[in-house]
């Protein structure tokens, strides 16, 4: 999935999320806008493994032993990665880091949706794909990030009073 894909459906996932949490009672502040922006940024996070990624480029330092020691779509595109995150989070209770990590699982979940699919359990055994799946940069990409988007607004826009 390409970065806007990954970002569509992050970002229809976090609407929903926080329709949920805030009870539908929305107020946009900086602390929303905070935690918006970490989700975008852990979304981007898998693909440091790969140097001509979003994220590769600008920080090729660390792109280039990633990719040398595992390549790409390995370590950080599996539940160890994203669960790491996750414990760092938890463990120095910090809900930043914690934000990271499902902006980082995101990303899994839109690969998912690839032929390829994602090593979750790496590093033991294959790459898991949803049965129904679309190429990278496909119509059906297309569709299912768009899609995921128009429907989580629906979602958060059914019941909000319109003005």
């Amino acid at each position: 999935m390409m970065v806007k894909g990954h970002m569509m459906v992050a970002t229809a996932c976090f609407l929903v999320y926080k329709d949920y949490q805030l009870e539908k009672s929305w107020v946009i502040d900086a602390r929303i806008f905070l935690e918006y922006v970490v989700v975008m940024v852990g979304v981007l996070l898998p693909d440091i493994d790969y140097p001509d990624s979003t994220i590769g480029k600008r920080v090729k330092y660390l792109s280039y032993p990633i990719y040398m020691l595992f390549g790409h779509r390995k370590l950080t595109h599996s539940a160890l990665f994203v669960g790491g995150l996750f414990w760092l989070g938890l463990e120095y209770d910090n809900i930043l880091v914690c934000y990271l990590a499902v902006g980082a699982g995101l990303h899994l979940v839109g690969d998912y949706l690839t032929p390829e699919g994602v090593p979750i359990l790496f590093p033991f055994g294959r790459n898991y794909r949803a049965p129904i799946y679309a190429q990278t940069n496909s119509i059906g990409e297309h569709i299912i990030s768009y899609g995921s988007l128009v429907l989580a607004l629906i979602f958060v826009l059914n019941g909000q009073a319109v003005a």
